[in-house]
């Protein structure tokens, strides 16, 4: 067996892979600011029409129009708080997800329609111990549906890469056992 030969056949592939996960994490930031952007305009807009019109009626046309303003800045911002959650290599997408979604519960805090709770409590929107940011506390079932694909892709190139890392490490080992070999039948 020529080892060198195999462990540059190897290195090749790993090159070609990791030329992959640049697009696929650039993917998966996508589809995490397309859906945060989608669900925290949806989520705010349906708490202050339909949920909790009464607290929306206190406020008036003036507090209306602050919770816009603050609703437009929020969904403006999630692209640029996506990119920093996530970062390559792609970390915790599930909590980046979670703060992106807590964008929403912010603005409802701070307007009077919602409160947030310690971990385990009751409230959709919970704090980290440093009390920043707020964080979207319940099940992501429909949210992680609508970022897997993108996000399979990018973790089915990993475990491509761990596994072309894993055979030339057998590969340097099998070349090592065949000098020793070499060595003592020469000796």
């Amino acid at each position: 067996m020529d080892f060198d030969a195999e462990i540059h056949r190897h290195e090749e592939a790993i090159e070609e892979l990791q030329s992959r996960l640049g697009p696929q994490a650039k993917a998966v930031r996508q589809a995490v600011t397309e859906y945060g952007q989608l669900w925290v305009q949806q989520t705010v807009e349906k708490v202050v029409t339909i949920d909790n019109p009464e607290r929306t009626e206190t406020l008036g046309a003036d507090g209306v129009k602050r919770i816009k303003r603050d609703l437009e800045a929020a969904i403006a911002s999630i692209p640029g708080m996506v990119d920093t959650l996530l970062t390559e290599p792609l970390g915790d997408v599930e909590d980046s997800l979670r703060v992106v979604l807590g964008s929403a519960g912010t603005i409802l805090v701070e307007h009077g329609y919602a409160r947030t709770s310690p971990p385990g409590g009751g409230s959709e929107w919970g704090v980290s111990p440093s009390g920043t940011p707020i964080r979207y506390k319940f099940y992501l079932g429909q949210a992680m549906d609508a970022i897997r694909p993108a996000l399979n892709r990018y973790r089915g190139t990993q475990g491509e890469i761990s596994k072309e890392v894993t055979a030339i490490e057998a590969v340097k080992a099998q070349k090592t056992q065949a000098a020793a070999k070499h060595a003592w039948d020469e000796a």
